[in-house]
């Protein structure tokens, strides 16, 4: 099941790592997340507030810099904080997404294909990162209500919305994910044993069920909320394209 492109790379030294999530009905070009278009809106709505202010930016403190570019309106500030949440939500899959990989590599490694169930002590940075998904997620959704009741119109919480929101509410107000015995242990299954195919498996407890895998439960949050902030995005009315930097800009 594909969740998004991971791109790699280094830079005199420096290694850099991009996620951009596969958007649900969208054929191709998934360069942009939805993290990147509310940036873009934020960016865009602070060049237009700001761009007069700094003039020639040569003359200005970085204290005054910094005073101008934070002075934001709140719709500046709401989408910008969309943008940061929907960042950390996409860096809580990519490394879930991570931790699977590993564990299916050292398992496979240790003859673990018959369905063992195995723990170790990488479990508790597989925790935080479902904590900080399911938390990551309410905060968007926040900042997404705060932005709406600024321009009052008719609205209703979906039905998948309002399962996500009592999802998150369980882990981050009932009990964090891996409290419960069984959801300590990850085990491997098979998918196509005869070519050597194999996935790994950790599973979730939901109202007494514990027949979820908990990367297939975020996976399908994940989505449904890439493509809410997406598709909101675009049809904001907001300009959402990328910063372009003409030879006036370059000094």
């Amino acid at each position: 099941m594909p969740i998004a492109f991971q791109r790699h790379g280094w830079l005199r030294g420096e290694h850099h790592s991009s996620w951009s999530p596969i958007i649900p009905g969208r054929k191709k070009n998934h360069m942009q997340s939805p993290a990147d278009l509310w940036s873009n809106i934020a960016n865009n709505l602070a060049g237009n507030r700001s761009d007069a202010k700094l003039g020639d930016a040569v003359a200005l403190t970085f204290e005054q810099i910094c005073a101008i570019l934070d002075n934001r309106t709140d719709e500046e500030e709401l989408a910008l904080s969309i943008s940061l949440s929907l960042r950390n939500m996409d860096i809580s899959v990519e490394q879930i997404a991570e931790f699977y990989h590993e564990q299916l590599v050292d398992l496979m490694a240790a003859g673990f294909t018959e369905g063992r169930h195995a723990g170790t002590s990488e479990d508790q940075t597989l925790f935080s990162h479902v904590h900080s998904f399911f938390l990551h997620l309410g905060a968007a959704r926040d900042y997404l209500a705060a932005l709406i009741e600024a321009k009052p119109t008719r609205r209703r919480m979906s039905d998948w919305l309002r399962d996500a929101s009592a999802l998150r509410n369980h882990f981050i107000h009932s009990r964090p994910y891996g409290s419960r015995y069984f959801e300590r242990f990850g085990r491997i299954v098979p998918v196509a044993p005869k070519v050597g195919l194999y996935r790994y498996m950790r599973p979730v407890v939901i109202e007494d069920n514990a027949d979820a895998d908990v990367l297939d439960v975020i996976a399908y949050h994940y989505k449904r909320a890439t493509d809410l902030f997406y598709s909101l995005a675009e049809a904001s009315g907001r300009d959402i394209s990328m910063l372009r930097l003409t030879d006036k800009d370059i000094r």
